[in-house]
């Protein structure tokens, strides 16, 4: 056993590292979509934004960082370098020189999208960031001339109004009106006049002043258009509306005609105006300002995503598949300037975004560039962050596009056979928990190639298809065929795996596949194929492989860095043998750091960050929370400026300031050293204390141990969380500012004594309404501070000092005979507390056969999931990102661990506590007690309440996935200590015990009899 010498040191550097890592994080600036991808991926992105200042000069900008300028009015096209990993949305020049390019990228640890703004002054040659500190996705950008202007974004805490103006070419920005409330759409007229569609569809002009008159009658607008005369044009799905200043909408065109078109954009110029969207193979056009409308045909079935006009004749449409289109004639024809014959190869259907399959996408688009595209067919319609979300998504996995069409159960058919006709695809994947879609999808197909299925689509020339294959992603069914996804690729650069992960970052990972596991599997459903090649590949035998059109041309990335290729090859391995090291001094540190230099020698910055990721999710797998917090605080020191530092930047605040946490590492500490002074009695067949320590007088093992010592674990946690709060803050503006953030900062820091930003939200905070959320929180935050504090629907802990509870699974105690709050019939939690325990009983309607094992040994943290159980989440200091967990099933085994962060669930929580579990009259008992000093102890505020929640998971099914900040209590119950005289509580008798606080520091009792001697309490 290691002398106490060796690792007092290094417990200091654990906690007090700020001084080394914290220059290297404040001098890092957030990533901005730096990853390169080779330049023909940019061949088939979709664009989103074309402008021309002339018959000549024009420019075209979308996703993949897609930035092309042509000086021949679009023969040719030429691209401009841009980082890959940006969506591009909007593109405005005010002269041949000065220009600006704006749009952005979706964060995914804090769920929100970062706004990039760039300007040009010498015609695209150089550019100069001008973007808005902490602006969301900017959605669009209009000049009046070279230094008025305007940007209209997603809304955030800090732009409520999703509107910004300019006076000063885009140096500075400043709310272009004082609604406070985000327009749905907007437009700006001939005369820069701005004029928007409120959420309640009431037109507005910047002031704020809505006209008077209905509200537009359109359902799902999706463009809204101001012509010169004054009328204002608005349309959305299979919808089209018409008004005039001071009149009503009407209706301009018979819509049922136009039953398969969603319109998705269109440009107004003097009285003529032009709509277009998916499919993009009808456009509609107007020359007298919306009276009539006229139908032209494009050609082209890929969707329509900008529409730009010179004059009445002369104009440019570009969309899907990095194609672009013109007309000289007002509309009436048009002809493709760019990627006339691309096709999609692979096209992944769902019912919604969590049934798509980035690896499948990232192994067929990324590795073997097929151009593979993604059409989401749900009832739901799309929202703005979803939307770029899945496109930057599709980006990354080296997809094309990203489709997605909002429908009715009633028509699912025919948009499926519509999608299928439209993107023309040959192979069409689809998941296998997608029951819907599997379901029809070949119904779908065979309808889709039938001339006489569907006529009116053929009418409007969305023509029959057949589709050659329909594969179904599958998970641990049986399979047709499967690949791995684990080998390296010369075109990524990186495995499929790493890919699909790097992708899945922006998605809930809980849903979508992210590219872990070591194979993609597949079933065939249909094939149209000789059965000789039907299942060797999803494309193999296919005109997806075969046809130019549907695949990229050129590999531009090789393997050029072998040493990237041996350390990911490598991968498994080296996690491996970097678990098995420990720090316990300064000499092991720089081993440690030595190694893992080693093994990620030559990996690029995303695969470095996945490195460290799975170190430290590795370390947490086998009870090593401290070096776990080791690889976290890597990844901020190499590579702060990625997701994944973004993502490990929240996860150390939330540590740093837990309760939970640092009470679980100060237990650590004090166990190192009491296990020296005072060893444990050790089951050999178990390996584990039996029982708890008798604690030497005057104190706790651990109190004893690291007053001995003099370590202040804890305050030196809080003073790491409120400096790494302070860097959240300057780098994320935005992210620090939102509701959930902001409140978990002001928490954090009322716990090192700074509570002005608590009592500020606190003074702030309103019932009025139906507050939720983190309102909600606050609310009860500001009800604890009052001095007659009673919650309704909480649950009553009950101070049983002097009386004696037997574990026993009776319940006949008095105090367990109180009422409960609880509402699920047949259920009853309580709670109890004296000077040294915490007692909790359960008990629920449980009528299946179950023969009870006596003698049977418990094991510690065993497998519960073949047996019912019953889980509760205690949170101690109510962050809502940290707890105790403790799990019981129907047997009386046991579980425990604490949840570091709402993502960390550290299985090295091992306290002792003890259980009786009892079945009878077709009811489950759970009687439990849980020492005092095993859990954290509240100070300040905390000891008024803590949240519990708890989770009934019957035999088979998992713990709950938790996937997003602050997920951890999807719903939570308040645990009460009131501060009313006992009399002053109806209903409670004085014999019973009285609400008191909970989580003050008490005097333990050694000896204490928790159990009793017919059926004693067990050990965990």
């Amino acid at each position: 056993m290691l002398p106490p010498r060796r690792f007092a040191m290094p417990l200091k550097k654990i906690f007090l590292f700020a001084a080394i890592f914290f220059p290297s994080i404040l001098s890092a600036r957030p990533g901005h979509g730096q990853e390169k991808f080779p330049e023909s991926w940019e061949i088939d992105a979709t664009l989103r934004s074309v402008f021309f200042l002339d018959h000549d000069l024009g420019w075209a900008v979308g996703d993949k960082g897609t930035l092309l300028k042509t000086e021949d009015g679009g023969r040719e096209w030429q691209s401009i370098s841009s980082p890959r990993d940006i969506i591009w949305t909007s593109v405005f020049f005010a002269d041949d020189s000065t220009g600006w390019i704006a749009g952005g990228h979706y964060r995914g640890p804090l769920e929100r999208s970062v706004g990039l703004l760039i300007k040009t002054e010498d015609g695209g040659k150089t550019w100069s960031n001008l973007s808005p500190p902490g602006v969301s996705l900017i959605r669009r950008i209009r000049f009046a001339d070279p230094s008025h202007g305007w940007i209209a974004c997603d809304s955030n805490q800090l732009y409520p109004d999703g509107l910004l103006k300019t006076e000063d070419g885009g140096a500075s920005w400043t709310s272009a009106r004082a609604s406070g409330e985000s327009p749905l759409l907007l437009d700006w007229d001939e005369a820069g006049q701005l004029h928007t569609l409120s959420i309640d569809h009431q037109v507005s002009t910047p002031a704020g002043f809505a006209e008077k008159g209905p509200s537009c009658p359109v359902l799902d607008p999706q463009v809204m258009l101001c012509l010169q005369n004054g009328r204002t044009i608005v349309a959305g799905t299979r919808e089209l509306a018409v008004r005039s200043k001071g009149t009503d909408w009407t209706q301009s065109t018979p819509m049922s005609s136009h039953d398969t078109s969603n319109w998705i954009c269109g440009f107004a110029w003097n009285q003529h105006a032009w709509l277009a969207g998916a499919p993009g193979n009808l456009m509609l056009r107007s020359e007298d300002g919306g009276n009539t409308w006229h139908e032209s045909r494009t050609g082209q079935n890929f969707s329509i995503v900008s529409i730009f006009f010179l004059d009445e004749n002369r104009g440019w449409a570009v969309g899907e598949l990095g194609k672009i289109i013109t007309t000289k004639d007002g509309g009436l024809t048009w002809t493709c300037q760019r990627n006339e014959k691309r096709q999609t190869a692979v096209l992944n259907l769902a019912t919604d975004e969590s049934k798509i399959s980035l690896d499948a996408i990232a192994l067929l688009g990324g590795s073997f560039g097929h151009l593979c595209g993604i059409s989401v067919i749900g009832e739901k319609p799309p929202s703005g962050i979803q939307h770029l979300r899945m496109s930057q998504a599709t980006g990354r996995a080296g997809g094309s596009v990203y489709w997605r069409s909002g429908t009715t159960s009633a028509r699912f058919l025919k948009q499926l056979v519509q999608e299928i006709r439209s993107r023309r695809p040959h192979v069409i994947l689809i998941h296998h928990r997608d029951s819907l879609m599997k379901q029809w999808i070949v119904r779908a197909v065979e309808n889709a190639r039938n001339p006489g299925r569907f006529p009116e689509l053929a009418e409007k020339g969305i023509t029959p298809w057949k589709v050659q294959k329909v594969v179904s992603i599958t998970g641990d069914d049986p399979c047709d065929n499967s690949v791995s996804i684990q080998q390296f690729s010369a075109q990524l650069g990186r495995t499929v795996s790493l890919q699909a992960r790097f992708a899945g970052l922006l998605v809930d990972e809980s849903h979508v596949r992210t590219g872990k596991a070591d194979r993609l599997k597949w079933n065939t459903l249909f094939s149209s194929l000789p059965t000789t090649v039907a299942g060797k590949g999803m494309t193999n035998g296919t005109l997806a492989q075969s046809t130019p059109e549907c695949n990229r041309s050129g590999q531009e990335i090789q393997i050029d860095n072998m040493q990237q290729f041996r350390s990911v090859s490598n991968w498994n391995s080296a996690i491996q043998q970097l678990g098995r090291l420990s720090i316990l001094s300064p000499i092991d540190e720089k081993t440690w750091l030595e190694h893992v230099t080693a093994s990620t020698s030559g990996l690029d910055q995303i695969c470095y960050a996945f490195f460290l990721r799975d170190l430290a999710d590795h370390y947490s797998s086998l009870g090593k929370p401290i070096m776990a917090d080791h690889s976290e605080r890597l990844i901020l020191q190499k590579v702060s400026g990625t997701e994944i530092g973004e993502a490990s930047l929240w996860k150390m605040i939330q540590r740093y300031g837990s309760l939970e946490s640092n009470f679980h590492l100060n237990s650590l500490v004090a166990n190192r050293f009491a296990d020296q002074h005072h060893p444990a009695t050790i089951d050999p067949k178990v390996h584990q204390p039996i029982g708890p320590r008798i604690p030497p007088p005057g104190g706790s093992l651990r109190q004893s141990a690291l007053t001995s010592r003099n370590i202040d674990v804890t305050s030196a946690s809080y003073a790491n969380a409120t400096q790494l709060m302070e860097i959240f803050q300057n780098r994320f503006p935005e992210a620090g500012s939102r509701p959930a953030v902001e409140f978990l900062i002001a928490t954090l820091k009322s716990r090192t004594g700074n509570r002005s930003s608590l009592d500020r939200l606190l003074d702030q905070a309103t019932g009025t309404g139906n507050p939720g959320g983190t309102q909600s929180r606050i609310l009860r935050e500001k009800e604890l501070l009052k001095a007659d504090a009673v919650i309704p629907g909480s649950i009553i802990l009950w101070d049983v000092t002097g009386q004696r509870i037997h574990l026993d699974g009776r319940l006949d105690e008095e105090v367990w005979r109180k009422e409960t709050s609880t509402k699920t019939p047949g259920e009853k939690l309580r709670f109890a507390v004296d000077e040294d325990f915490l007692y909790f009983a359960y008990t629920r309607e449980f009528r299946q056969a179950f023969r009870a094992e006596p003698s049977r040994k418990r094991i510690r943290d065993e497998s519960l999931t073949s047996f019912d159980r019953i889980r509760l989440l205690i949170d101690f200091d109510r962050d809502y990102h940290s707890a105790i967990e403790l799990t019981v099933d129907v047997r009386g085994a046991c579980n425990d661990a604490i949840w570091r962060d709402s993502q960390t669930r550290d299985a090295s929580f091992n306290p002792t506590w003890y259980v009786a579990s009892k079945h009878e009259n077709g009811r489950w008992t759970v009687e439990a007690a849980i020492p005092r000093r095993e859990l954290p102890q509240s100070s300040g505020s905390g000891d008024i309440g803590w949240l519990i929640q708890t989770d009934y998971l019957t035999a088979g099914r998992k713990e709950p996935v938790l996937s997003r900040p602050g997920s951890l209590f999807h719903h939570e119950r308040l645990l009460l200590s009131s501060r009313l005289p006992l009399t002053a509580i109806s209903g409670v008798s004085p014999q019973a015990g009285v609400p008191v606080k909970v989580g003050l520091q008490s005097t333990e009792l050694p000896g204490v009899k928790i159990g009793s001697a017919q059926n004693p309490g067990t050990a965990n």
